[in-house]
């Protein structure tokens, strides 16, 4: 089953797989998430959300409203096969890059939401390496909380290469986390910590870095301003 999932995704297209382009090669193992994510469908136990349409459209619609300016980043749509979504169980998805307009520095953002069986499993470390990537640092765990305190949450937070022959690696860190309610969590076991959510939402924010001491904050930056947008727009009653 991964196998054949691994070869359709050579065939989408998601993003172009132009390893030249910056921005294309930190997305390559985001697109891989959402498809290698539908192997949750062999974990049948907690996919039966067939009751919830309505529930599960109405996250998908503020899912793909959430603004694409937010506190100095402007977004930029990236194409999304919706083929993909429905292989994955995913009632709804963004696929973005963010530019800091101050200096420039440019994020790719992807958000999943969906029943939480598919949404739940498989983190960067299992489908950005069957993507080709090699995880050269171990995953921590980040906690995210705003200048003045307020805490958001935690996330994982790992470095992946893709390494070609003879030519220099191309790193990216990527943190990802999930949530149901709007306090982010980075928990051992996402499928049993999540059971018995009706919705489930993965984040994933990936950048390009030169090595492991490169430029630390950037992401965890961007997560404090957006991280509020998001809140509001997802979990506000």
């Amino acid at each position: 089953m991964l196998s054949l999932l691994i070869e359709a995704f050579s065939r989408f297209r998601f993003i172009a797989l132009d390893k030249t382009n910056i921005t294309n090669r930190a997305a390559i193992p985001i697109a891989a998430a959402v498809l290698i994510a539908a192997s949750g469908v062999l974990h049948a136990v907690q996919t039966g959300a067939w009751g919830r349409e309505q529930l599960l459209a109405a996250s998908a619609s503020r899912v793909e409203k959430l603004p694409l300016e937010i506190d100095g980043w402007k977004g930029k749509e990236l194409e999304f096969d919706a083929r993909q979504l429905k292989v994955a169980q995913a009632s709804g998805a963004i696929s973005r890059t963010y530019t800091k307009a101050e200096n420039g520095a440019v994020l790719n953002v992807m958000m999943l939401c969906g029943p939480s069986g598919p949404i739940a499993v498989h983190p960067p470390t299992i489908c950005f390496t069957a993507a080709g990537y090699v995880q050269v640092t171990k995953q921590r765990r980040v906690e995210v909380s705003s200048p003045d305190g307020r805490k958001f949450g935690s996330f994982w937070v790992a470095d992946f290469e893709w390494r070609q022959d003879g030519g220099i690696p191309d790193r990216i860190r990527t943190y990802w986390g999930w949530s149901s309610d709007g306090q982010w969590r980075s928990p051992d076991y996402p499928r049993y910590e999540f059971a018995g959510s009706q919705v489930l939402h993965k984040l994933y924010v990936t950048r390009q870095v030169d090595s492991e001491q490169t430029e630390p904050k950037v992401i965890e930056g961007f997560l404090q301003d957006f991280l509020p947008t998001v809140n509001s727009h997802l979990f506000s009653a």
